[in-house]
């Protein structure tokens, strides 16, 4: 088709519409941008409302405080109408939703035994009714040091030191610098926590000193991986330029933002990484911003509210987020107006119109004052006169008296109550019919994507194509992807060899920030073929993101020396470290195409997409019916689940679990050892054949978590494990195709006829115009053979680069 150029009449209402387009999409990439950059906007904003779509979503919240128990007498009071304001609050969320009360303290007390307390137990799934959870940790002013051993306490029981994650040299620092400062748990249980609290959607980091409100119950976070901050009271012309000359110091960015509240509700991830950077600031901050004097508050309030160091933590926190939100683009917004509201406000209608998510009490003496409270100054009031005020004031009061005049058992009860009142099992989930898939496009929404493959180093020759095929599929995928999104190839091999190193793979280097662009990272993984009893691997700097079950290695060593598929799935397993930051993960084989559909696409809400498989007959569903049932595992009659899982971490890590659990099951009860040691071959193919025996694991692991834990599955048999050799042209683009498999065919395209040279005569130049999955597979895989290492290396460095940057 010729150029032809439009008469100058055309062109004078031509290049004024042009440059409003262009004024258009300037203003969507700087609108884009600011939500990457975390850019404090108005509160409200940020919230998302309960609709009866999200009211049928399962959502899991926890409200996270830490609770000296050694001053019981003092803040047994505050724990009990925070108790009992949860309690209100839960009456009117959506009985699908779960938010759980979690408190950090050190001894498992009468008094939370009473409440109906449960000690050290994560929550097992969405539809485990709430609960209030203790767990016990060790506050910073107990953990002493051996002055012989220079070893310190750091664990309450130390046979659940898997629920804490300590840095012990900091964990020493904050000991010997910080142990007398009042504040400093509420930030540390944070930092040290995640275990407990990561498999939720969002959480409520907070003092005891406050009260939730109705309007808690239908409002979260607009963006999933966002986090809202409350209000503080702590800024002052003075040490807002102290403190950006402090981060100057620490070569730290500065946003710029002040006061910056103790209430974060949000993201577990987002959270847990402002906790660990405010307390490196604070231990900076002692060290370098305060006399002796000061840390041993002898000036008292004398500089308040100049520079305090009462409020140490709030200025650590002030560096950390202003820091982060440069640094890392985390998505941190001031909602000063929804969290550490007052509890003084008389209007009768600023909770409702303003939506007041959570009331603090400030120091005053106005009503409602916590000191007053304590002091009795509010016995002769009946709580029952307050039912129709809903003033914050009158709401603050009413909870706290009836939190009172109820005793613990009483309070016990009523949770019971609301628990019972909750669904514990989803009863519309059985029947393969009833899996379908279901994606969503969040592409104003920064979002992490990792792509986890195992690669056999010591057979690299054989399987280098593929794995250099499957990343020239992942560049051509990111030009697809909204710019802000970020997908990270990750590899798990025994070594980092040479071609890894041309392709500009880095090395054991977890992803620390949403706004680093994409990798590829490589991270040191031993093969179970070649550990042994006797090695200490998990002592080594070299496997820092791989968690050891040694008595279960050496079982899978022992039962699946020959089996050569066992490695990807106990990658998921072992290396959670390495990829839980990430919202959605691809755990897949290296044989493998993304399209570039699977730039825009992630499952919706906490769904596991698990592809297609090959594996079934009515023999093998029969007996693997039975086998679950000699398991005491539940089974909901899923069959046919592939190798590909495309979801939330950690799920996928459940499931791995759970698969090798039932692996080691298998070979030890379902197989001779001739069929364990490969002498059958495929004679007994499809019926019931060894080669397959991690599918038949993850057959029994989901059918069992689906009824059991209630996980969210969705079969995407036309979206995952998609052939190669179909010829359709429209195929990927109508059917959201997001990832094509090499099955065993002589179709083209074919990764053995590929592997034999059989291709080497087309030019991809010539497959342009091809976008049937055959075509598609052809030109990658070709490309990928043509490209230098270095070529696809560069590929990978300009994938997120702004234009002309």
């Amino acid at each position: 088709m010729s150029l032809s150029i439009a008469p100058y009449k055309h062109r004078k209402l031509t290049i004024p519409f042009l440059i409003i387009i262009i004024l258009i999409g300037t203003y969507l990439l700087v609108q884009t941008f600011n939500s990457g950059l975390g850019i404090i906007a108005p509160a409200n904003k940020y919230l998302l409302k309960q609709t009866s779509q999200l009211n049928s979503s399962f959502v899991r919240r926890a409200i996270l405080v830490f609770y000296p128990t050694n001053q019981e007498a003092h803040y047994l009071s505050e724990i009990r109408w925070l108790y009992r304001s949860w309690i209100e609050m839960m009456k009117y969320e959506s009985k699908n939703w779960r938010t759980d009360l979690i408190i950090y303290t050190e001894r498992y007390s009468l008094s939370f035994q009473q409440l109906g307390c449960i000690v050290n137990e994560i929550r097992k799934n969405e539809t485990e009714p709430p609960r209030c959870r203790i767990f016990l940790y060790l506050r910073i002013s107990n953990r002493k040091i051996n002055s012989v051993t220079n070893h310190q306490t750091i664990f309450v029981d130390t046979n659940k030191k898997e629920l804490f994650n300590v840095n012990i040299p900091r964990s020493t620092l904050l000991y010997r610098h910080l142990s007398t400062y009042g504040y400093i748990d509420s930030v540390n249980i944070i930092a040290e926590g995640y275990p407990t609290f990561k498999y939720y959607d969002f959480i409520l980091k907070t003092d005891i000193d406050v009260f939730i409100t109705k309007q808690f119950a239908k409002f979260i976070p607009f963006v999933h991986s966002g986090l809202l901050v409350g209000r503080g009271g702590y800024s002052s012309d003075f040490n807002n330029r102290r403190l950006a000359r402090i981060a100057r110091d620490m070569n730290w960015t500065h946003q710029g933002i002040p006061n910056i509240g103790s209430t974060w509700y949000g993201s577990p991830y987002i959270a847990q990484r402002i906790a660990t950077l405010t307390l490196d600031a604070m231990l900076h901050l002692y060290n370098n911003e305060f006399a002796r004097a000061e840390r041993e508050q002898k000036l008292g309030t004398l500089l308040w509210p100049d520079w305090h160091y009462g409020v140490l933590s709030m200025y650590g926190t002030h560096l950390a987020v202003n820091h982060l939100l440069i640094s890392e683009k985390l998505n941190v917004t001031k909602a000063d107006q929804l969290l550490d509201q007052s509890t003084t406000n008389p209007d009768q209608f600023d909770l409702e119109k303003n939506n007041r998510l959570h009331l603090h009490c400030w120091h005053t003496e106005k009503k409602f004052s916590k000191f007053q409270f304590k002091l009795g100054q509010y016995n002769q009031i009946h709580p029952r006169t307050l039912l129709n005020d809903s003033s914050a004031q009158a709401y603050a009061m009413r909870m706290a008296l009836e939190s009172g005049l109820m005793s613990l058992e009483e309070l016990g009860q009523r949770l019971r109550d609301i628990s019972n009142s909750h669904p514990t099992t989803r009863q519309n989930d059985i029947g393969n019919n009833d899996y379908t898939p279901r994606l969503q496009q969040p592409l104003t929404s920064l979002i992490l994507r990792g792509l986890l493959v195992f690669f056999p180093q010591s057979q690299e020759e054989e399987y280098l194509p593929e794995l250099l095929w499957f990343y020239r599929s992942w560049l051509e995928m990111m030009q697809q992807e909204p710019f802000i999104w970020r997908t990270d190839l990750i590899i798990y091999t025994e070594k980092y060899t040479l071609p890894l190193q041309q392709l500009g793979c880095i090395y054991n280097r977890i992803r620390i920030n949403k706004g680093e662009l994409p990798q590829c990272r490589v991270f040191p993984y031993q093969t179970l073929d070649f550990r042994n009893g006797t090695d200490e691997i998990d002592k080594t700097n070299m496997y820092l993101y791989q968690q050891f079950d040694k008595n279960r290695s050496m079982s899978l060593m022992e039962y699946t020396k020959k089996y050569p598929y066992i490695d990807s799935i106990n990658i998921i397993a072992e290396c959670y470290p390495s990829f839980a930051m990430y919202d959605y993960i691809l755990r897949t084989d290296i044989d493998v195409f993304l399209t570039k559909n699977f730039g825009h696409f992630v499952p919706h809400k906490d769904t596991l997409l698990v592809g297609k498989g090959g594996y079934s007959t009515v023999f093998s569903a029969r007996r693997l019916t039975r086998i679950a049932k000699d398991m005491n595992w539940m089974y909901a009659n899923i069959t046919n689940i592939g190798s590909t899982w495309y979801g939330p971490p950690h799920i996928a890590q459940r499931i791995a679990n759970f698969s090798l659990e039932a692996v080691l099951h298998l070979s030890m009860n379902e197989f001779t050892l001739p069929e364990r040691q490969g002498r059958l071959g495929d004679v007994l193919w499809p019926e019931w054949h060894f080669g397959v025996l991690s599918m038949y694991g993850t057959h029994l692991a989901v059918n069992h978590l689906i009824v059991a834990e209630n996980i969210h599955i969705g079969l995407a048999t036309t979206l995952l494990d998609q052939n190669t050799d179909t010829k359709d042209l429209y195929d990927i683009e109508k059917n959201n195709h997001l990832h094509l498999h090499c099955w065993h065919t002589f179709e083209p395209f074919s990764k053995s006829l590929f592997k034999e040279g059989r291709y080497n005569h087309i030019n991809p130049g010539t497959l342009m115009n091809d976008t049937s999955a055959s075509g598609y597979a052809m030109r990658l895989a070709l490309e990928s053979r043509l490209m230098s290492f270095g070529g696809l290396r560069q590929a990978l460095l300009t994938s997120k680069s702004l234009p002309n940057s």
